[in-house]
């Protein structure tokens, strides 16, 4: 576990320790990429018609379990110092459900949010009725308001629009200015570095508890395997690491391309293992 800080200044994200951080993350966490951020986006403006734009933000995603046999994807969303809600992939679409603080973000430019008129001063959690008209859309979810709160409702029967509400955020929040990649980089450097010492010691350590000049490291070009690649050469030297490559022969050509830039870049030899296997051959035999 770790924990998770949003700068609102910089608005860069601070990974530390889970005591002094504000979140707390118990699952894999990574920086969105821009396809993932552009899913974010379209899914938004898909569910709630706003454009809300995210491919150039800086977002973190955090793997959390499913809860519904039909969820095969969900990650919460952090972005803009706030958590913005959860992605989920479910029955071949996308969707998301927002918090309120987004509820909040998209009311601030402008984004379509209902008004309720009612008495009751706490509300999370209650059943409402809405006009009709509001669930029209066929969304699962809509954007309230209520005094100086906005937030979130789940459609939970669409012909007469109950809905349940499932999170309040004050009023306020908005779009951060743009971050700067230097910053996110510079701000984080402690922990990275805290980190890669304590994984360079641990591969030393492996190293020595083996009678054998080279450390054979798995390599299939993905992030993760990059980064202790690239540590292990750190921690050893490059002539005591082998970089392995196991091409099943589903791989892309531009996955081998840049396994073999990388290992030419830290000056390691690549190994290619070969399974000799046709394995849409084998797919097609056995299912």
């Amino acid at each position: 576990m770790y924990g998770l800080t949003w700068l609102p200044k910089q608005n860069i994200p601070i990974v530390g320790k889970p005591a002094n951080s504000r979140w707390k993350l118990r699952n894999d966490s990574w920086l969105a990429g821009r396809y993932e951020r552009k899913i974010f986006t379209e899914t938004l403006e898909k569910q709630l018609g706003v454009k809300l734009d995210f491919t150039d933000r800086i977002l973190v995603f955090h793997r959390v379990p499913s809860w519904s046999r039909g969820i095969e994807y969900a990650v919460e969303v952090y972005g803009e110092a706030v958590r913005l809600g959860l992605l989920l992939y479910s029955n071949g679409s996308w969707l998301v459900i927002p918090s309120g603080a987004l509820a909040s973000i998209i009311e601030s430019i402008g984004g379509e949010v209902i008004e309720l008129n009612i008495t009751e001063k706490y509300i999370k959690n209650k059943k409402l009725q809405l006009d009709r008209k509001f669930c029209l859309s066929g969304s699962k979810y809509v954007l309230i308001s209520h005094r100086e709160y906005v937030g979130v409702a789940k459609v939970i029967d669409p012909e007469k629009c109950i809905v349940k509400v499932r999170d309040m955020a004050p009023r306020g929040f908005k779009l951060l200015d743009k971050a700067h990649s230097k910053d996110l980089l510079e701000l984080n450097k402690p922990i990275i570095e805290e980190y890669a010492g304590e994984a360079m010691g641990f591969i030393r350590g492996v190293y020595a508890s083996h009678n054998q000049h080279v450390m054979p490291v798995a390599f299939s070009g993905g992030a993760d395997s990059t980064a202790v690649l690239s540590l292990a050469v750190e921690a050893l030297g490059s002539d005591r690491v082998i970089a392995m490559y196991s091409d099943t022969g589903l791989e892309f050509d531009e996955t081998r391309r840049y396994v073999e830039e990388i290992s030419n870049r830290l000056g390691i030899e690549l190994v290619v293992l070969e399974s000799g296997v046709d394995v849409l051959g084998e797919i097609r035999k056995g299912g």
